[in-house]
């Protein structure tokens, strides 16, 4: 039987509006979630993502500072297209998963921007195996017309390096 992990990755990625994380991972200086954004270089640990650094932003930048840069590093510069409201506050879901109606829910506004805390849903999934999100507000989504092929040039160029400092930044129980 998979993990429960491995479930929810392999039924959410389905939905193919990104990759799924089951949890958050902090930041261990202030407590603030460390998202995932476009030029993150990085891993996952045990469901959670954590970010060496991005190569979108320039050495100085707080995202660069907690485990520094590699040698030589290069700013990556590309366009960023931002939808703030991706995705509204409700149920995304896989295809064998339907939602039943509830009285909370079917008062939902669709306009508002957040989902309110006493909202409850219902689901029915026929299959074994199914997979639902709830986001508590909007999802800001990020995403690049990039197609030219200088993002696959410029990650084949610097991949060697980033490995190395990869093996040097990571603690111990996480190597690789």
């Amino acid at each position: 039987m998979p993990s429960q992990r491995n479930l929810y990755f392999t039924q959410l990625t389905k939905l193919r509006l990104g990759f799924p994380l089951h949890q958050y991972s902090y930041a261990s200086h202030n407590n603030v979630p460390i998202i995932m954004e476009i030029g993150d270089v990085g891993y996952l640990f045990d469901g959670t993502y954590r970010r060496l650094f991005n190569i979108t932003k320039p050495p100085d930048h707080p995202f660069n500072q907690t485990y520094g840069v590699p040698d030589g590093f290069e700013q990556f510069n590309l366009e960023i297209q931002v939808c703030e409201d991706a995705f509204k506050p409700e149920p995304l879901h896989t295809q064998n998963v339907s939602i039943l109606p509830t009285e909370s829910s079917s008062k939902l506004d669709p306009s508002c921007s957040y989902l309110p805390s006493d909202t409850t849903f219902t689901f029915k999934c026929p299959a074994n195996q199914g997979g639902i999100i709830i986001p508590q507000t909007q999802v800001r989504r990020e995403q690049t017309p990039l197609q030219d092929g200088s993002l696959e040039n410029y990650v084949h160029r610097h991949c060697q390096n980033w490995c190395h400092f990869l093996k040097r930044k990571t603690p111990p129980k996480e190597s690789f």
